[in-house]
């Protein structure tokens, strides 16, 4: 019986010595991982940038001594502080070094965060993923990843940023550049000047004033008309013993091409002519005799003909120019004036004709004036 109680309170002694000891160890801590490990919190993006990222990062940290485990996004909402939060509490959770994530921003930059959970401070990088530059940006973001845990690990502090930078306002895309306005473009030609040419046999050279206008919107080519103002041409009758005189006037519209190298033009142009001729024809008596003089025109009384001219322009103004031209009148027609003598006693129909002027087929023409381009 003496036996049995100590063998009890034997057994008793043992079991409470294993409970005290039970009792005393500590638990058991997770054992740390045997390299460092960080966190990155992948961003809420399409399938395929993250699996870009996810491939990037996986090969970029295969090059240090430390591991990374993809993370679901934190929450895009709330604070800076919060998103710090939620963060280190995740890297306590998987004991981690640093926990990097992802902010995408309306411009289209995405803001690399890096938050160093022993020292609960964060830095904050840009990156460009707009448009196409959207695969370099994950190379980048791998990289930056990859360097800043390199850093972490060897002890080299990084810039810290105590909050993000600000977001600026979207730019404006980008719009296609355009030429300046260009100066409207003057297309109307006004001109007046000087102009002489022959006219008739031994009338000699005949002067007068030209005025035109052109049109200059087809260019190369153009259109134009002119107006020729002369005095009249004065005519002796010497068998009638008078004089008469004969008036034109000349009206031209034209075609043409315009080739110019700097301030310097040339035209060429083709013109067709009608000339309106008019004359005062009085009836003239000898006063010594009974014969009686009469002055006539023969039919038409309008010459026809083409007018080429080539014409020099020198603008030293955009909007005014000095000219030179020459060229040549080529009639279709003539016109004679006659003098007739009706002797006395001498038949009506046997009457002595003298031609008195003939216009001539081709003329000579040149002119010299001022432009004005409005």
């Amino acid at each position: 019986m003496t036996r049995a109680r100590e063998a009890v309170l034997i057994a008793s002694m043992a079991l409470a010595s294993l409970a005290a000891g039970a009792r005393a160890q500590p638990a058991q801590e997770p054992e740390p991982p045997q390299r460092p490990r960080v966190l990155f919190s992948m961003p809420p993006t399409d399938e395929e940038t993250q699996a870009e990222l996810h491939d990037a990062l996986l090969a970029q940290f295969a090059l240090i001594d430390a591991e990374v485990v993809l993370e679901p996004a934190l929450a895009s909402t709330g604070s800076l502080g919060q998103r710090m939060a939620e963060a280190q509490r995740r890297a306590s959770e998987r004991q981690a070094i640093a926990v990097f994530w992802v902010e995408q921003q309306p411009d289209g930059r995405w803001f690399v965060h890096m938050m160093d959970s022993a020292l609960e401070r964060i830095v904050v990088r840009p990156v460009d993923a707009t448009g196409d530059r959207r695969r370099s940006a994950v190379e980048a973001v791998a990289v930056m990843a990859r360097e800043s845990t390199r850093a972490l690990i060897e002890g080299v502090p990084e810039r810290e940023l105590e909050q993000a930078p600000p977001v600026p306002a979207p730019a404006p895309s980008p719009a296609t550049p355009q030429a300046p306005p260009a100066k409207p473009e003057r297309v109307l030609r006004l001109w007046a000047g000087y102009a002489g040419g022959e006219f008739a046999e031994d009338a000699g050279w005949r002067h007068g004033a030209i005025v035109g206008v052109g049109w200059y919107k087809l260019s190369p080519l153009f259109i134009g008309a002119s107006l020729l103002i002369t005095p009249p041409l004065d005519v002796p009758a010497e068998p009638a013993g008078a004089r008469f005189d004969i008036g034109r006037v000349p009206i031209a519209a034209a075609v043409g091409y315009r080739h110019r190298s700097g301030p310097v033009l040339l035209d060429l142009e083709l013109g067709l002519l009608l000339e309106v001729l008019f004359s005062n024809t009085p009836r003239a008596d000898r006063p010594e005799s009974e014969a009686s003089v009469e002055i006539t025109q023969k039919p038409p009384e309008f010459l026809v003909g083409l007018a080429p001219r080539l014409r020099g322009e020198l603008l030293p103004l955009p909007w005014a120019g000095v000219f030179a031209a020459v060229g040549g009148d080529v009639i279709l027609n003539d016109v004679e004036y006659i003098v007739r003598v009706d002797e006395e006693g001498e038949p009506e129909d046997d009457p002595d004709d003298e031609i008195l002027l003939r216009t001539l087929r081709l003329r000579l023409v040149a002119e010299v004036g001022i432009a004005f381009y409005l």
